[in-house]
């Protein structure tokens, strides 16, 4: 009957009616045609409005429900959920229409705008509204949620609970899950996601520590980590004591994995507090002299029986447990300490060292050896090959080479031996002594500058025993600005993060001296100290005397501290972000750029995001507009998918100084990716800007493919092949311009960093942030003022490294599958020069009439020749067919030789050993579950140094023998090998 209608006007009429029956008819029915003849109702819809606001009116829901639909097709979707609401239990959420989907949605967004506003951003007309409206959202998000939990939508449940604020909502459905670990997991992804402000991020990370405590079977390894991102280092050594103090193997296993995972994931400040928290092991000596002790007292006191088992319970009650183990305890904090973690690391990149020497050597006969500044960069560049390697042979090989530096090259020079030695911590002041200031006196201020530059590096972010020397040092300098320089530079890194305010007054002195040299580290190294605070009075002072200072190198300096200062702080660094973007010194809005960066690091923040592209292209200052573009990086490499999107239009800029800041974020953000495509993309932004006609653009250009093709061969990207020549060519090319030079020399060493096994990655295996590595990239950044800043880069290098240990933290024989090609992540194959000799003819002069007598006889030989090659290939033809026939014939026979024979094809997988290198790429490839011995305590553990649980534990067990490979550089290195002599004949001489 619906399909012959053509006017509702009759229906319509019934709602002037007085009868409520006849009324509530036309209501029905209008219900059921508004979709079709809404435009005829909508002319009407203020006798609707009449019904749904009559308190008398029977069916006013119903009213309100007609009402809503019409609203909704007109457009109008604030009316239409008014009304919706009014309509009570009419409006039934299990009819999943376009319009019920519609309405519920815009109830969601709204029930989350009420949610999200602060009491102080209210006025008192909308909370008078938004409290008539909470009743009735409220009631159809719990139906929306029920509706949730009976169709297993609990992923979109998480999600709505989590925008619209509701923490019981939240653990309401964790709990309805049915599978509360991987709801948990799901929950923490998407609340470091898109959970912006970070006080109501702390508050699901606590409620989703509770949950993990209340599980029969505790992930202790998931709820340090949670307790890390709330900093509560009291509770974590608590549950390290707790499992260290068990006696099953489990436990302690899983102790010592939070144990590595902390000095991965922790700064030095929480490590430090944790260890403290940490009783020092009472050996079985000592326990025993104690209970001796005991023994003679209780001997001496037997007159007051009563006041001695009194005492007893006292001293129970006083002393430490004695079953802590003193061996397990130790193991604990050396972890802590990170001696196996780095010693670890340091044999891994000796072992696996795949330096190819020869692009060093090609690199240092091909350049303008009357630069100085290539010789510098070409040090560095093989401290990033050699980082972490321990491997410096190529420096002691070329001493002569290198005593033509001098000045600030000398000074890089040998801070390039702290990247080769990042970590070598135990024999650190040993390597180095021969350069360090002796005894007060300095021969080679540069040099000894440089060397507490290196010591920093080495002990980055573990500075217990540089620190204290590093400090001293500084202090009896006696005003010597270079040495100054370096000291402040290194105390810095190796204090990084200690808040101590001991250092930071010494380092503020300095900085008040007003000496570029020294101030322009000083400023740096006071905000290295102050990592992460938010000290009010240190901002203070460091932003009064940038605008006190009239030196550029200190303002910059103060400017990058104080964005140290805000790490990690968000919504919290507001405030001074505006304070600084205002500034009028373009060399503090340049610092609030980073400000935002280190703020807002890794958290893909939309309002950061936006204000950076925004000053990115408006800003009248070249240097400011360049660091906006390079901290997209810092803001976005959790989700790199994004960057090359964002950077696509950056990159093609008229502005040079844009397109090299867009290079850099390129390579910044994209370098740790496990996805290939993503890695592409990038690389097609960065190939136009090789060929850029502005030398730092080039430069840039050269950084970020670098920096992108890391442990990528030329079968992943045939591309890499031609960067890799693409850097030989810029060195060799006498056109090209030293900038773009020392980019093409810094490329070849960033390429292949660390022996070819380490990557850039600004998260921790664990996918947290990196304090270290994070830091180390937003100095790096920095050399565009100070060649070398470069060297900070190397804090950044994450070894792609798989080590498992046993109980005993040592390595055992332990199997890995990788279900891929082998070749496909192979080591690049190394540089093949073919270099053909020619013979140094002299040519003799020759006269008029000679040269026409020679003519005519090479045309008669000439001739004679033609004819004997004819009669050749006539003959040659005839060999060659009756060759090609025999050939055939002994194929075929080999052909079905081969086919009765099972030879074995190259397999399609490669069996790893412990320990093995696993780029990012490969590691979903990776299974660990193939060893029928060992198994990993830690879920989805596929790099980093993991514990294994030994399920034969009563079979002997093989052992990795690790020994140390010294890698020498080829004798070619020293110049070419002269040839062996030709070969003759002797002929013995009669007489």
């Amino acid at each position: 009957m619906n399909a012959n209608l053509t006017s509702v006007s009759p229906i319509i009429s019934y709602l002037e009616e007085e009868d409520p029956k006849l009324q509530t008819y036309a209501l029905k029915k209008l219900n059921e045609l508004v979709d079709q003849f809404w435009p005829e109702i909508a002319d009407s819809i203020g006798l609707i409005e009449k019904l749904c606001e009559d308190q008398d009116f029977v069916s006013k829901e119903l009213a309100s429900l007609v009402a809503s639909k019409v609203y909704y097709h007109l457009g109008s979707m604030n009316e239409a959920l008014n009304y919706a609401l009014a309509a009570g239990d009419l409006f039934d959420l299990s009819n999943k229409s376009e319009f019920v989907e519609t309405i519920v949605a815009k109830c969601i967004d709204e029930y989350i705008l009420i949610r999200s506003q602060t009491e102080e951003e209210k006025s008192q007309e909308q909370l008078r509204k938004q409290a008539e409206l909470l009743f009735n959202i409220e009631n159809v998000i719990s139906k929306m949620f029920q509706r949730c939990f009976e169709d297993g939508e609990f992923k979109q449940a998480i999600g709505i609970a989590i925008e619209s604020k509701r923490l019981d909502l939240i653990k309401e459905t964790i709990y309805k899950s049915g599978n509360i670990p991987e709801t948990l997991e799901y929950c923490l992804k998407i609340t470091n996601k898109y959970v912006l402000k970070r006080s109501f991020r702390q508050q699901i990370l606590q409620l989703l520590i509770e949950i993990y405590q209340s599980e029969q079977k505790e992930d202790h390894i998931r709820i340090c980590e949670l307790l890390l991102l709330m900093e509560d280092t009291e509770k974590i050594s608590e549950i390290l004591m707790n499992l260290i103090d068990s006696e099953k193997e489990i436990d302690i296993l899983t102790a010592y994995q939070i144990g590595f995972d902390l000095c991965e994931n922790a700064g030095q400040k929480m490590l430090s507090e944790i260890k403290s928290r940490i009783p020092d092991p009472i050996e079985e000596k000592q326990q025993t002299k104690m209970q001796e002790e005991k023994k003679l007292n209780n001997d001496n006191d037997n007159d007051n029986d009563e006041k001695k088992l009194e005492e007893k319970t006292e001293e129970t009650k006083e002393t430490p447990k004695p079953n802590l183990k003193p061996e397990k305890i130790k193991k604990l904090k050396a972890i802590l300490n990170q001696e196996y973690s780095l010693k670890l690391l340091l044999q891994f990149l000796n072992l696996n060292n795949h330096t190819d020497f020869q692009i060093l050597r090609q690199i240092k006969t091909k350049m303008d050896t009357r630069k100085i500044a290539l010789r510098t960069t070409t040090v560095t560049a093989h401290g990033f090959m050699q980082a972490g390697t321990t491997v410096d042979s190529f420096l002691r090989g070329n001493l002569e080479w290198l005593r033509k530096i001098n000045n600030w090259g000398k000074f890089s020079s040998t801070a390039s031996l702290g990247v080769i030695h990042k970590g070598h911590i135990a024999q650190a002041l040993d390597l180095l002594s021969p350069y360090l200031p002796q005894n007060g006196r300095s021969e080679s201020p540069y040099s000894e500058a440089g060397a507490l530059y290196a010591l920093g590096i080495i002990n980055v972010n573990h500075g217990e025993t540089s620190t204290p020397y590093l400090l001293n040092m500084l202090r009896s300098l006696d005003g010597n600005e270079i040495l100054q320089h370096g000291a402040c530079l290194g105390l810095g890194l190796s204090a990084m993060g200690t808040l101590n305010e001991e250092i930071y007054e010494d380092l503020k002195a300095i900085c008040y001296s007003d000496s570029a040299i020294a101030g322009e580290t000083a400023g740096l190294a006071m905000g290295l100290v102050m990592l992460g605070s938010a000290s009010e009075s240190a901002i203070q002072d460091m932003l009064v005397y940038a605008h006190e200072t009239q030196h550029e190198k200190i303002i910059r300096s103060l400017a990058i501290g104080i964005s140290l200062i805000m790490y990690g702080k968000e919504e919290a660094a507001d405030t001074l972000i505006e304070q600084l973007l205002l500034d009028k010194d373009p060399i503090l809005r340049y610092g609030a750029m980073y400000t935002i960066a280190m703020a807002y690091a890794g958290t893909s923040n939309d309002k950061a995001l936006k204000r950076l592209l925004h000053v990115g292209v408006s800003d009248v200052n070249d240097d400011v507009r360049r660091a906006a573009v390079i901290a997209i990086a810092f803001l976005l490499f959790k989700e790199p998918e994004q960057i090359p999107q964002t950077l696509s239009l950056l990159s093609k800029s008229y502005n040079p100084h844009v397109r090299f800041g867009a290079a850099i974020s390129l390579g910044i953000g994209c370098s740790s990716v496990k996805s290939l495509q993503v890695k592409k993309q990038a690389i097609d932004l960065l190939f136009p800007l090789t060929k850029d006609p502005v030398d730092f653009v080039r430069q840039g250009s050269f950084l970020g493919l670098a920096m992108v093709l890391m442990q990528i061969n030329e079968l992943q990207e045939p591309r890499a092949k031609l960067v890799r020549d693409m850097f030989f060519q810029s060195v060799s090319d006498k056109a090209e311009t030293l900038m773009a030079k020392i980019g093409a020399i810094l490329g070849a060493g960033i390429i292949d960093a660390g022996g070819r096994n380490v990557v850039i990655s600004l998260q921790t295996n664990s996918g947290m942030n990196d304090i270290t590595s994070i830091v180390g990239l937003s100095i790096f950044t920095q050399f565009w003022f100070w060649h070398p800043f470069v060297h900070l880069l190397s804090l950044s290098f994450q070894p792609t490294a798989l080590i498992g240990l046993n109980i005993n933290l040592e390595m055992p024989k332990f199997k890995v599958k990788s279900n891929a090609n082998p070749d496909l992540f192979a080591y690049p194959k190394p540089l093949e020069i073919s270099e053909q000799k020619k013979d140094i003819t002299i040519e003799k002069a020759v006269l008029s009439f000679t040269a026409k007598a020679l003519k005519r006889e090479e045309m008669k030989k000439e001739k004679k020749q033609e004819e004997n090659q004819e009669n050749q290939e006539n003959q040659e033809i005839k060999e060659n067919q009756e060759n090609q026939e025999n050939q055939e014939i002994k194929e075929n026979q080999e052909n079905q030789e081969i086919q009765k024979k099972d030879i074995p094809k190259k397999e399609n997988f490669e069996i790893l050993q412990n320990p093995t290198r696993i780029t990012l790429i490969q590691r979903d490839y990776v299974s660990l579950d193939i060893d029928e011995r060992y198994r990993s305590i830690k879920s989805n553990a596929q790099f980093g140094v993991i514990l294994l649980h030994d399920t034969k534990p009563d079979e002997n067990e093989e052992l990795v023998i690790v020994e140390e490979k010294i890698q020498t550089e080829s004798p070619q290195d020293e110049g070419e090998e002269p040839e062996p002599p030709e070969p003759f004949e002797w002929i013995e001489d009669l007489n």
